[in-house]
């Protein structure tokens, strides 16, 4: 009786209309707005309140507990693709089979990485030449922020049951409360004399605080899914590995790119140098994740469309996906290209003239990267990520090598070109290469979806370069330039970048909006 309960709460819940897109991207939007506000105004505060080499050791314990992320086998985006992939074939009995399989395997990750984090503390100490001043900070700090991670695991399990049936509101609400608290918490510890210790304890306060509200969240929009680890199976269990695998070794190369650039510098050159390098890289990502958090929507719609093999919407989604999000990422960080210097400046002061370089670097990789999303999510969604996994992999290898060949040369700068010539030539010349003998759509039709707005928004920003050579602004004038010059690239790249169809859908779109542009208005 309680199974048939649970079928028909799913069948109820996949007949509802779904959430729209455009409603779970701006929430998206809101929530990492609230990060990025709080990470910006936080930042100078911990560097002054730190000192450069504490901050350097905070920035090298996050890329080292980040490193935790390859114990993930890649299963945490198989959760959400067959979560998402069953609730459209309303399929109860898998669903379940597969939440809980995935829920006492996380769980069982997280274990394992409490006990790295104590195993390793020493041996990290001696690798990094930690001073025996500050062993005991640096040991402190990273059981602190390696139980945090430890204790995310078990909850990213519920938080994507969650997602995956779209209910980005409700898990975006729990992440605007946890960052606000975050400020709350630092401010407090760094007054009460605490220092590095006590802002990776808040750190494990948050991480709590966030694994109660998911708890609640799966209680409240999850019907269909039960918590009973009796339904755990090795089939299951196998089918998130097999899954996972290609996911983990992509996992494994974006820690490569995103993490190991810190480890590389703090290994090589000096500890100080990992904040120069760690301020350029927290712009591009703050630029990365905002783009990326609006179009993580997508992962699930494309999963439940494959569900239903509606072929003709799987694509019709992705070509416009790719369209707008490679004018948008473009425009934001040209954008981005041209303010930088001033805007390092007004945010951290002086002493920073290698940052900027490395944020050019940065950011022309993470264009090419992020402009590439909805190729990603494609990919995953239709269970076709095999290659792509090991052509990530090979291009996080190319990363390393080069990163530690142009850093004994070019210092940090020649970290971030380590970064960004692979990133490059895999993101933006192999992988549409590889995506069109996958679906059907030909590799010249992908070329043409990014290359046009790409051509267009580069070509009005070198002329910018040109024009535009502001060396000191207030806030506001900064602030003001960012926005305008991002506004001319997107009106660039989203109209005239685009297909003669597709601009005449955009200002059908218009006609709708705008009511006296009508030609039956104008007749």
């Amino acid at each position: 009786m309680g199974s048939e309960i649970k079928t028909v709460a799913a069948d109820n819940l996949s007949d509802n209309p779904r959430p729209s897109l455009f409603i779970n991207a701006i929430s998206n939007w809101a929530s990492l707005s609230v990060n990025i506000c709080v990470a910006f105004f936080l930042t100078p505060y911990l560097i002054r309140s730190l000192g450069k080499g504490d901050y350097g050791i905070w920035a090298l314990l996050g890329s080292v507990v980040g490193m935790y992320g390859l114990l993930d086998l890649g299963v945490g985006s198989a959760v959400m693709r067959y979560v998402a992939y069953y609730l459209g074939r309303k399929d109860n009995s898998a669903l379940n089979e597969s939440f809980n399989s995935s829920l006492v395997l996380f769980s069982g990750i997280g274990l394992v990485c409490t006990a790295l984090t104590f195993v390793l503390v020493r041996p990290l100490a001696v690798f990094f030449m930690v001073s025996e001043a500050n062993f005991v900070n640096f040991q402190r700090s990273m059981w602190f922020l390696g139980l945090a991670t430890a204790l995310s695991f078990p909850g990213n399990v519920l938080r994507t049951a969650v997602l995956a049936h779209e209910r980005f509101i409700p898990c975006n609400i729990v992440r605007i409360i946890t960052e606000l608290m975050r400020p709350c918490l630092f401010v407090t510890a760094i007054i009460l004399g605490y220092g590095l210790q006590g802002i990776t304890f808040a750190i494990l306060i948050i991480a709590l605080v966030s694994f109660v509200c998911h708890i609640v969240l799966f209680v409240l929009f999850c019907p269909s899914i039960i918590i009973k680890p009796q339904l755990t199976n090795w089939i299951s269990t196998r089918q998130l590995l097999l899954f996972g695998l290609p996911a983990a070794v992509s996992i494994l190369a974006a820690i490569f790119q995103l993490k190991l650039d810190n480890i590389v510098i703090a290994r090589y050159l000096d500890m100080s140098l990992v904040t120069s390098y760690a301020v350029g890289a927290m712009l591009v990502n703050f630029l990365a994740r905002f783009l990326i958090s609006a179009n993580s929507v997508l992962d699930p719609r494309f999963s439940q469309l494959v569900g239903t093999k509606d072929h003709e919407q799987v694509l019709k989604l992705y070509l416009r996906s790719l369209s707008l999000l490679t004018s948008l990422t473009f425009s934001v960080g040209v954008a981005l290209i041209l303010i930088g210097k001033p805007f390092i400046l007004l945010w951290v002061g002086e002493g920073y003239d290698e940052t900027y370089k490395v944020l050019v670097c940065l950011v022309v990789a993470r264009m090419s990267h992020v402009s590439q999303y909805p190729t990603m999510s494609l990919l995953f969604a239709l269970n076709r990520h095999r290659i792509y996994a090991v052509l990530t992999l090979l291009e996080g290898f190319a990363n390393l090598g080069l990163s530690i060949l142009f850093v004994k040369r070019w210092g940090i700068v020649g970290v971030a070109m380590g970064t960004m010539i692979p990133m490059v030539l895999c993101k933006f010349v192999v992988l549409p290469l590889y995506t069109g003998t996958q679906v059907d759509i030909s590799a010249r039709q992908i070329y043409l979806t990014i290359g046009r707005p790409v051509v267009l928004i580069t070509a009005l920003g070198g002329l910018g370069h040109y024009c535009f050579h502001p060396q000191s602004l207030s806030w506001v004038g900064t602030i003001g330039a960012f926005c305008i010059l991002t506004l001319l690239f997107v009106a660039t790249g989203s109209f005239l970048g685009q297909s003669k169809e597709y601009r005449y859908s955009l200002v059908e779109i218009g006609h709708r909006f705008i009511p006296f542009t009508r030609r039956d208005k104008l007749r």
